[in-house]
Formats: structure tokens, sequence, C-alpha cells
């Protein structure tokens, strides 16, 4: 249930419409209800949910919602519960309508909207849209602080593909932001603040717990000046708080990150029974492929890389097979190992 006299006494503070790089670091507060007798309603009015027959005007910062109390009272109980506390006489209005200001970005709301209008064929939840990571976890925060349970799942689905829970699951983080239609920044600074949102994100909901040795071992791929702040980069927001800790295990855990990865490339020199020679030459291809061995990448997997050679074709079955078997059980024993290579408590 929502604390209705909490939201009627919120002091409504403004939020930016741009996507500030730190918003949503910290938890949303509640919308305020607000009193007065001659309104002020700045902003323009949405293009997608503005309906003559609304009878309840949503207001994020600079844009104007009009819509329909029972929709919303229908996919959330906390809209109801705000609904019901409404002043007959005396509230903030506009057009007739009453006003809720909520403080979540216009795009946020439209979302929110999107699958209570829309109901599951929207495009948020079939996963149709690009949307950044930020952007994903402020999807989340909101289907959590108004229950709108269809569109909190959406965004856990998300993350649970970009950040999956099994090395069977596992693909290059390119290939699961294309699955997840997830757009990156091409700032490794924005990059680093946006899985920061994500660690808090993890922080405040304890159930996303098992994806978080996989965020910082992506966190651990970025540039080590990124993550320590000691080049032109950004480091670890300040305003984050309780993201030093995080910032301190991807720090300490890059060196075991890189002694793991120099195991799995070890796989390749194996013994095989028959095909030595072409081994031998895929290995040394291999080295000079972009110092694929020197990096805290201890996941990714070699072979594609091997077969990018002629020679791996002059392998017979059985020892491709060795091959490959023993280095994705060498991937397999690191993931098992990302919570203790992290340091994480249990």
């Amino acid at each position: 249930m929502v604390d209705v006299e909490a939201v009627l006494n919120y002091s409504y503070k403004r939020a930016r419409e741009d996507d500030d790089p730190l918003v949503g670091l910290e938890t949303p507060s509640s919308p305020k209800i607000r009193r007065t007798e001659a309104p002020q309603i700045p902003g323009h009015e949405s293009v997608n949910y503005y309906f003559d027959d609304g009878n309840v005007i949503i207001f994020a910062p600079n844009t104007r919602f009009r819509v329909h109390q029972g929709v919303l009272s229908k996919h959330s109980s906390y809209f109801r519960d705000i609904f019901a506390a409404l002043p007959v006489d005396g509230g903030e209005t506009l057009d007739e309508c009453p006003v809720v200001r909520v403080e979540e970005s216009p795009q946020t709301v439209k979302w929110l909207l999107d699958t209570m209008y829309d109901g599951a064929d929207c495009a948020i939840l079939k996963m149709r849209n690009k949307i950044t990571l930020s952007q994903l976890v402020n999807i989340f925060r909101a289907g959590d602080k108004y229950n709108a349970q269809h569109l909190r799942k959406a965004a856990l689905h998300r993350l649970r593909v970009l950040f999956p829970a099994d090395l069977q699951e596992w693909a290059p983080f390119d290939e699961r932001k294309k699955i997840a239609n997830i757009v990156e920044s091409g700032d490794l600074g924005q990059r680093l603040i946006e899985l920061t949102k994500v660690l808090v994100l993890i922080r405040d909901f304890p159930e996303l717990k098992k994806i978080l040795p996989l965020v910082l071992y992506t966190g651990c791929q970025l540039p080590i000046t990124v993550l320590s702040g000691s080049g032109k980069h950004p480091a670890w927001p300040k305003r984050s708080s309780g993201t030093t800790g995080y910032k301190n295990l991807c720090l300490l855990a890059i060196p075991t990150l890189v002694e793991r990865r120099l195991e799995v490339f070890s796989a390749l020199a194996t013994p095989v029974a028959h095909c030595q020679e072409a081994l031998l030459t895929i290995t040394y291809h291999v080295l000079l492929s972009g110092n694929i061995t020197a990096r805290p990448c201890a996941l990714e997997d070699i072979i594609p890389w091997c077969k990018l050679h002629p020679s791996w074709d002059e392998l017979c079955r059985p020892c491709a097979k060795t091959v490959e078997d023993n280095v994705n059980s060498l991937r397999l024993e690191v993931w098992s190992d990302l919570e203790t290579i992290f340091g994480i408590p249990e």
C-alpha cells in the first residue's frame, strides 16, 4: 500500500527532462499532489497520451499526460491509492482534471503508459525498441515503484539477457546487446556510469544479486584508466553512494582474470593425438590476434578465433573436439569462480 499521507506531503523537486548521466543512481521518491489556487503547469502536451476524455493529468518534467484514472488504477495499485486520496476541492487542476506530479522522465512515463494501454503487445515489453542501459534501469525502477509488473518483468528479462546467470546463455557482449536492443554509448566514461547504475540497482534489489558477478566482469573489460579515473575519462561517479566498493572489486580482480585467461588459452597447448603441428600453427595465429591473452576476458570463447585460421580445417574431428572441450571446461571453471574472484560475500 502507498503511504498516501507521505505522498500528499511530499515536497516536489523538479527533475530535468534531459538525461542527466547521474539521474537514477538514487531511489526515486514518491509523486506529489500539489495544492494551489492558481496552478501554473509548464511544458507541453504528450503527443501519444493526451486524451480529450482523460480525467487526470500526470505531469512529468515539462510534459503533461492526460489519461484515464480507471486505466491506471486497473494496472497499478500505486495510482489507485493516489487517486482515492485526491481531494474533491482545492487540489491542483488543469482543464478540470486533477494533477499528479511525478519525477520520472517523460520517456519513462510514456513507456509505463504503453504497458497499461497497449498491454503485452507494446514495444517495450517485446524488446522492439532500442534503449540505453540507464533507461533500462529507470524502467525497472518505475515498474517496481508503480507496481506495474509487466514493465518490471520486461526490464528484468532484458537485464538477464545482458547479464546471464548461465554460461550456456553466454555470448559476446555485443551480441547480447543486440538481442536486448540496448544502445551503448561510444564514450567509455558514460559506459562506466551506466554500469554503475546497474550496480546501484542490484544494491537496492537483492533479487538481482545473481547478475552481479557478470556486471562486475563487464566493468573489468573497460580500460584501467576508466576504472581508476587516472586518465582523461572520469572515475566512478561520486554521487553513486556505495559504488567505491564495486570499483575496488573490479580493480583487484583484474590480475586474477588475466591469469585465468592465460589458463583458458593454455588449453590450445594440450597434447592431441594426431594434429599437433596444425594446433601449434593455430595457437601462434591466436597469439597474434589482438593481444587477447593479456586482457581480463577469461570468459570469452577463443574457439571462434581458432576457426578463422585455415589450419583449423586440418584438425581431425577427435582433436578439434578435444580442444573445444578443454577450452569450454576451463571457461566453466572461471564462470563458477566469479563470485570468489570478485570476493562477493555469500
